[in-house]
Parts: structure tokens; C-alpha cells; sequence
């Protein structure tokens, strides 16, 4: 079997996807497990067990080092009659900040 360049880089190309999909799918996962965490602390409800990916750009530290920020967005519920956005912010594979919406406090 002969590869040509174009083979080599395509399966190059192939094998940067694959590692990025993957190194997302985790971070994805820690972010989730920080809301679910939070939800917990706070005695509210994560709707729909899941986050979504709503922020991706690459940032400048304090420290001067760039990194990639990610902001996922999910829903929680005081009382499950009631919508309230929050988001996970991940700087890198660090957590960053976690920002809930006011919301009323379950009895």
C-alpha cells in the first residue's frame, strides 16, 4: 500500500479531530459535574441533567498564558415549576466561575 503525502495528512488531520472530540467530551463531563455539584450545595435541581457548549474562544490569562475558555450553560429549578439559567465557565481544564440566576430559595 502506497501513501501519499495527502493520505498521511489527511489521517493527521483525522487523528487532531479525534483527540479534540474526545478532550471535549471530558471537559464537557467536569463541567456537568460541577453544576450537578452546585445544584446539590444549593438544594436545586438540575433540569435536564445535562449542560450545553454556549462560549468558545481563546482568552489572555493574568498570568499572561493564553488558554481556551468554555462556557456551558444548563437550567436549574428551585421548586421543578420554574426555569432559571446558570453557567460553568472552564479556563483551559480548570474550572473557573460558576453563575447561577437569582432565584427563590426551596422550603
Amino acid at each position: 500500500m502506497n501513501l501519499s503525502l495527502g493520505h498521511v495528512a489527511a489521517f493527521l488531520l483525522l487523528g487532531c479531530a479525534v483527540a479534540w472530540w474526545m478532550r471535549a467530551s471530558s471537559l464537557r463531563q467536569a463541567a456537568l459535574l460541577a453544576a450537578r455539584r452546585r445544584c446539590e450545595r444549593l438544594d436545586v435541581q438540575l433540569l435536564d441533567q445535562t449542560i450545553a457548549l454556549n462560549q468558545l474562544r481563546v482568552r489572555r490569562g493574568d498570568n499572561g498564558r493564553w488558554y481556551i475558555q468554555r462556557i456551558y450553560r444548563f437550567e436549574f429549578s428551585a421548586d421543578g415549576s420554574d426555569r432559571y439559567p446558570g453557567t460553568v465557565e472552564l479556563r483551559g481544564a480548570r474550572q473557573g466561575t460558576i453563575t447561577m440566576a437569582p432565584h427563590r430559595m426551596p422550603e
